[in-house]
């Protein structure tokens, strides 16, 4: 997660939204649903071994620069006013990461193309479909928090899960979050009417739970808007490690109503 150029759009004080009936789940795809970070790593664990500095190098470091290159060339398209997929990013991000691991792969042979393919197709963490399952059978409205573009949402499509591409069990939001950037403070504003479009009844923000690996790059705003949020610290991800500090006391930060290390615990506290 990166914190963007428009630091005013980091609010100083957030609301405490504690835990409370919930009736619509709202799920952040990447980091909760999807596991794209051992996508990424299980794509580039050939280059960390192949390149000539790999005795300098960690898989944690080489992931770790994959993803600053594409959130760099996310912050470049966005800064030229050319939006692009996270396809395009991720393509931007290969090509960098080359020079970077001094490796002589070329933008256009098979295993820069098998490379990007790989890094564009992560699967769903083990727990997502009986969890899903569960809730739905509990009555509990859900919905899916798309990431980043409609395009990149139509790529990922066949990786989704089955009930993320089916209407009658998760619903999709108009809005996409970024996989990379701090959400801006009010990005949540509207959701709340959409979630009541789906329930047919008026809602308290603290009924709708947002779900993300991530308090910066989603769960900050959600706070600030006054829903009830959990923060998934899914072992070894690296968003759930990170505390996102604004100030120095405790009204500065943003704090989630739950925390849990995977949708299974997440369940059994609902």
């Amino acid at each position: 997660m990166f914190l963007p150029w428009e630091f005013p759009r980091v609010p100083y004080r957030y609301p405490v939204v504690p835990l409370g009936r919930t009736k619509v789940i709202v799920f952040d795809i990447i980091g909760t649903i999807m596991d794209r970070e051992n996508a990424i790593a299980a794509a580039l664990r050939p280059w960390a071994m192949q390149s000539p500095i790999r005795h300098t190098v960690s898989l944690d470091l080489v992931v770790g620069r994959f993803l600053t290159f594409e959130a760099m060339a996310e912050r470049d398209a966005q800064i030229a006013g050319s939006p692009a997929s996270l396809a395009t990013f991720a393509r931007s991000a290969l090509m960098d990461l080359v020079r970077d691991l001094q490796l002589d792969i070329d933008e256009h042979s098979s295993t820069f193309t098998e490379t990007l393919k790989h890094v564009l197709s992560p699967i769903p963490y083990p727990d997502v479909e009986t969890s899903i399952r569960t809730l739905k059978e509990r009555g509990y409205t859900l919905v899916c928090l798309p990431a980043h573009s409609a395009t990149t949402m139509q790529q990922l499509r066949s990786s989704l899960p089955p009930a993320f591409v089916d209407d009658d069990v998760v619903q999709t939001w108009s809005q996409h979050i970024s996989t990379h950037f701090v959400a801006p403070a009010l990005f949540f504003s509207s959701l709340r009417s959409f979630c009541e479009s789906l329930v047919k009844e008026t809602l308290q923000p603290s009924e709708i739970l947002v779900v993300s690996s991530s308090v910066g790059r989603v769960l900050h705003a959600a706070i600030f808007t006054g829903y009830a949020t959990a923060w998934m610290r899914r072992p070894g991800n690296f968003e759930g490690g990170f505390e996102f500090i604004v100030g120095d006391d405790e009204n500065s930060c943003p704090v989630p109503s739950v925390v849990a290390s995977g949708l299974m615990e997440l369940t059994a506290k609902l």
